[in-house]
Protein backbone atom coordinates (compact mmCIF):
# COMPACT_ATOMS: atom_id res chain seq x y z
CA UNK A 1 0.00 0.00 0.00
CA UNK A 2 2.81 2.42 0.82
CA UNK A 3 4.52 1.90 -2.55
CA UNK A 4 1.22 2.64 -4.31
CA UNK A 5 0.79 5.81 -2.21
CA UNK A 6 4.35 6.92 -3.09
CA UNK A 7 3.68 6.26 -6.79
CA UNK A 8 0.60 8.53 -6.62
CA UNK A 9 2.54 11.24 -4.80
CA UNK A 10 5.38 11.02 -7.33
CA UNK A 11 2.91 11.20 -10.21
CA UNK A 12 1.43 14.38 -8.71
CA UNK A 13 4.94 15.68 -8.01
CA UNK A 14 6.18 15.16 -11.58
CA UNK A 15 3.04 16.76 -13.05
CA UNK A 16 3.50 19.78 -10.78
CA UNK A 17 0.22 19.25 -8.91
CA UNK A 18 1.62 18.19 -5.53
CA UNK A 19 1.05 20.24 -2.41
CA UNK A 20 3.77 21.22 0.05
CA UNK A 21 2.47 18.59 2.45
CA UNK A 22 2.74 15.87 -0.20
CA UNK A 23 6.27 16.99 -1.11
CA UNK A 24 7.14 16.91 2.58
CA UNK A 25 5.84 13.33 2.76
CA UNK A 26 8.04 12.41 -0.21
CA UNK A 27 11.12 14.01 1.37
CA UNK A 28 10.41 12.21 4.62
CA UNK A 29 9.95 8.87 2.85
CA UNK A 30 13.16 9.21 0.81
CA UNK A 31 15.20 10.30 3.82
CA UNK A 32 14.42 6.98 5.51
CA UNK A 33 16.19 3.63 5.09
CA UNK A 34 13.24 1.45 4.02
CA UNK A 35 12.83 2.51 0.36
CA UNK A 36 11.54 0.21 -2.37
CA UNK A 37 14.11 -0.63 -5.06
CA UNK A 38 11.87 0.82 -7.77
CA UNK A 39 12.37 4.30 -6.24
CA UNK A 40 16.20 4.33 -6.20
CA UNK A 41 16.45 7.07 -8.84
CA UNK A 42 14.00 9.28 -6.98
CA UNK A 43 15.87 8.62 -3.72
CA UNK A 44 19.08 10.13 -5.09
CA UNK A 45 17.14 13.13 -6.40
CA UNK A 46 15.42 13.83 -3.09
CA UNK A 47 18.69 13.28 -1.20
CA UNK A 48 20.31 15.88 -3.45
CA UNK A 49 17.47 18.31 -2.70
CA UNK A 50 17.92 17.85 1.03
CA UNK A 51 21.71 18.36 0.82
CA UNK A 52 21.44 21.36 -1.49
CA UNK A 53 18.71 22.89 0.66
CA UNK A 54 20.90 22.63 3.73
CA UNK A 55 23.69 24.69 2.16
CA UNK A 56 23.46 28.40 2.81
CA UNK A 57 25.22 31.07 0.85
CA UNK A 58 27.38 33.53 2.71
CA UNK A 59 25.78 36.95 3.00
CA UNK A 60 28.43 38.45 0.73
CA UNK A 61 27.77 35.91 -1.99
CA UNK A 62 24.01 36.35 -1.58
CA UNK A 63 24.36 40.11 -2.02
CA UNK A 64 26.59 39.60 -5.06
CA UNK A 65 24.05 37.26 -6.65
CA UNK A 66 21.21 39.67 -6.00
CA UNK A 67 23.25 42.53 -7.43
CA UNK A 68 24.07 40.44 -10.49
CA UNK A 69 20.45 39.47 -10.99
CA UNK A 70 19.25 43.03 -10.75
CA UNK A 71 21.89 44.18 -13.23
CA UNK A 72 21.48 41.48 -15.84
CA UNK A 73 18.61 39.92 -17.68
CA UNK A 74 19.07 36.97 -20.04
CA UNK A 75 22.77 37.60 -20.30
CA UNK A 76 22.45 41.19 -21.48
CA UNK A 77 23.08 44.15 -19.29
CA UNK A 78 20.19 46.46 -18.47
CA UNK A 79 22.15 49.35 -19.95
CA UNK A 80 22.30 47.53 -23.28
CA UNK A 81 18.57 46.83 -23.22
CA UNK A 82 17.83 50.45 -22.35
CA UNK A 83 20.15 51.67 -25.08
CA UNK A 84 18.39 49.48 -27.66
CA UNK A 85 15.01 50.77 -26.52
CA UNK A 86 16.23 54.36 -26.86
CA UNK A 87 17.50 53.65 -30.38
CA UNK A 88 14.13 52.20 -31.35
CA UNK A 89 12.33 55.21 -29.88
CA UNK A 90 14.62 57.57 -31.82
CA UNK A 91 13.90 55.77 -35.10
CA UNK A 92 10.16 55.90 -34.48
CA UNK A 93 10.40 59.61 -33.62
CA UNK A 94 12.29 60.35 -36.84
CA UNK A 95 9.76 58.41 -38.92
CA UNK A 96 6.78 60.19 -37.37
CA UNK A 97 8.44 63.58 -37.69
CA UNK A 98 9.27 62.97 -41.35
CA UNK A 99 5.71 61.86 -41.99
CA UNK A 100 4.32 64.92 -40.27
CA UNK A 101 6.58 67.25 -42.28
CA UNK A 102 5.68 65.61 -45.58
CA UNK A 103 1.99 65.81 -44.73
CA UNK A 104 2.25 69.51 -43.90
CA UNK A 105 4.17 70.21 -47.11
CA UNK A 106 1.54 68.38 -49.15
CA UNK A 107 -1.23 70.30 -47.41
CA UNK A 108 0.43 73.62 -48.26
CA UNK A 109 0.74 72.55 -51.88
CA UNK A 110 4.28 73.92 -52.23
CA UNK A 111 6.38 70.94 -53.31
CA UNK A 112 8.74 72.86 -55.59
CA UNK A 113 11.59 72.81 -53.07
CA UNK A 114 12.79 76.35 -53.68
CA UNK A 115 16.44 77.12 -52.99
CA UNK A 116 17.43 78.92 -49.82
CA UNK A 117 20.73 80.22 -51.24
CA UNK A 118 21.20 82.32 -54.35
CA UNK A 119 24.88 81.48 -54.66
CA UNK A 120 25.90 77.78 -54.96
CA UNK A 121 29.22 78.45 -53.20
CA UNK A 122 27.36 79.75 -50.14
CA UNK A 123 25.14 76.66 -50.15
CA UNK A 124 28.19 74.41 -50.40
CA UNK A 125 29.97 76.24 -47.56
CA UNK A 126 26.90 76.04 -45.32
CA UNK A 127 26.42 72.34 -46.07
CA UNK A 128 30.09 71.68 -45.34
CA UNK A 129 29.83 73.54 -42.02
CA UNK A 130 26.71 71.58 -41.03
CA UNK A 131 28.33 68.24 -41.90
CA UNK A 132 31.48 69.12 -39.92
CA UNK A 133 29.33 69.98 -36.91
CA UNK A 134 27.49 66.66 -37.30
CA UNK A 135 30.82 64.82 -37.55
CA UNK A 136 32.14 66.45 -34.35
CA UNK A 137 28.98 65.54 -32.44
CA UNK A 138 29.05 61.96 -33.69
CA UNK A 139 32.70 61.67 -32.64
CA UNK A 140 31.81 62.94 -29.14
CA UNK A 141 29.01 60.40 -28.93
CA UNK A 142 31.32 57.60 -30.03
CA UNK A 143 33.88 58.60 -27.37
CA UNK A 144 31.18 58.55 -24.68
CA UNK A 145 29.98 55.16 -25.85
CA UNK A 146 33.53 53.77 -25.68
CA UNK A 147 33.75 54.96 -22.07
CA UNK A 148 30.64 52.96 -21.24
CA UNK A 149 32.10 49.94 -22.99
CA UNK A 150 35.35 50.22 -21.03
CA UNK A 151 33.40 50.54 -17.79
CA UNK A 152 31.30 47.51 -18.65
CA UNK A 153 34.39 45.43 -19.44
CA UNK A 154 36.06 46.47 -16.18
CA UNK A 155 32.90 45.56 -14.27
CA UNK A 156 32.83 42.10 -15.89
CA UNK A 157 36.49 41.49 -14.99
CA UNK A 158 35.82 42.55 -11.39
CA UNK A 159 32.85 40.19 -11.17
CA UNK A 160 34.92 37.31 -12.54
CA UNK A 161 37.68 37.99 -10.01
CA UNK A 162 35.13 38.15 -7.21
CA UNK A 163 33.62 34.84 -8.30
CA UNK A 164 37.06 33.21 -8.38
CA UNK A 165 37.79 34.48 -4.87
CA UNK A 166 34.44 33.21 -3.62
CA UNK A 167 35.11 29.79 -5.17
CA UNK A 168 38.53 29.68 -3.52
CA UNK A 169 36.96 30.48 -0.15
CA UNK A 170 34.49 27.58 -0.48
Amino acid sequence: MEAEHIRKLLKRYWSGDSTREEESQLREYFSGDDIASEFENEKSLFNYYSIAGAKKLSSGKSQELLKGLSGKQNGKSVISLTWNALKAAAVITVIFTAGWLVRNEMRDGDLSGSDTFENPEEAYAETKRALQMLSRNLKKGREEASRFKAFSEAEEKAREMLEIKEEENL
